[in-house]
This record gives C-alpha cells, structure tokens and sequence, in this order.
C-alpha cells in the first residue's frame, strides 16, 4: 500500500569528507547538497550546515552526509 508523506525542508545537513593531504575544500562538497536542496525545495531550503573531514570514514566511503529534516503525513 502506498504512503503519501510530505517533505518538510531540511533543517541541518552535516557532511563528513575523506580528508586527503592538502584537500581544503570540504565546504564545496556540502554546497553540492545545499544545491540540490534549493533546485528542488526553492525558497524553502534554508537549513543549517557544518562541513567536517575525517582521515578515514566507516567503509571507506568519500562523503557521508546527514540530513535532518521532518516527514508528515500528505
């Protein structure tokens, strides 16, 4: 049975990058997402970020990125 359910915008991104030797830029990888947001959501992306950089991330994986926001019912 399908659900219908209502995305409400994000309220916090936080990104976690792979930090190699001399990369600096963690920031642009969460504009990426803030992007996104804004290309789909419009005016109503506005949401709090923190960009941060790891030597190694859980599964080896570049990026993880977390994303709070809230899901009602349509």
């Amino acid at each position: 049975m399908p659900i219908s359910v209502s995305l409400w915008p994000p309220r916090r991104n936080r990104s976690a990058t792979t930090r190699p030797e001399g990369f600096l830029e963690q920031p642009a990888v969460l504009d990426a997402a803030s992007d996104l947001f804004a290309a789909v959501l419009g005016e109503k992306a506005g949401h709090a970020r923190s960009a941060f950089s790891h030597a190694r991330l859980p599964l080896d994986l570049p990026v993880e990125l977390v994303v709070i926001a809230q899901i009602l019912p349509a």
